[in-house]
């Protein structure tokens, strides 16, 4: 299924799928020691300046720690320039923000796929740098295997949830080259 089709599906599910999709993903996660890269990648909403973000746990050698190494948790902007706080999702959150699948591969590549985007393949790589562990995140943009830079959803206030109206993904190929994708979701 193409992902305007699975948008277009997930809006037919239900609000609260498409509620996810209002988002804004970056990649290119911070370097840690071993344990918790600070972020894999994070999802942002134009609704909100509070951001989910999506990190794994590795091992001092940067390797995936466990069958299901994947996390997620909130990050809440503050007001006041530097003053973040994070805190776990709830079990609601989790059915949108969550795991749909997660994966790790026999070279340490974590393979997840999200409730709310069921079709897109998100390929996350923890390496070594002089500092800890650096991730890089990789999806498809435009049937191009890309580095992920970002990802941005536009959606207006809705009566309950946001309605999604698009989604467009940006990143890089290999070789350099700018991929963009838009997806168009249907109400």
């Amino acid at each position: 299924m193409h992902a305007r089709n699975a948008a277009a599906a997930a809006a037919g599910r239900g609000t609260l799928a498409v509620a996810v999709m209002a988002a804004v993903v970056w990649s290119g996660g911070a370097a840690q020691a071993g344990g918790k890269p600070d972020s894999a990648f994070h999802i942002d909403s134009n609704q909100s300046r509070n951001q989910v973000h999506y990190g794994v746990n590795t091992s001092p050698e940067c390797r995936p720690v466990g069958d299901e190494p994947a996390y997620n948790y909130w990050l809440r902007l503050g007001n006041v320039p530097g003053a973040t706080t994070t805190r776990p999702l709830s079990l609601l959150q989790q059915v949108a923000y969550g795991f749909k699948t997660q994966r790790v591969r026999s070279d340490g590549r974590v393979e997840l796929r999200l409730r709310a985007l069921p079709e897109r393949l998100f390929t996350i790589r923890a390496a070594p740098v002089a500092d800890g562990c650096k991730t890089e995140t990789f999806v498809t943009i435009d049937g191009k295997e890309a580095y992920l830079d970002k990802v941005f959803v536009f959606a207006d206030e809705g009566i309950i949830l946001p309605d999604v109206r698009y989604i467009e993904l940006y990143g890089h190929t290999n070789d350099g080259h700018a991929a963009y994708e838009k997806i168009n979701v249907q109400p």
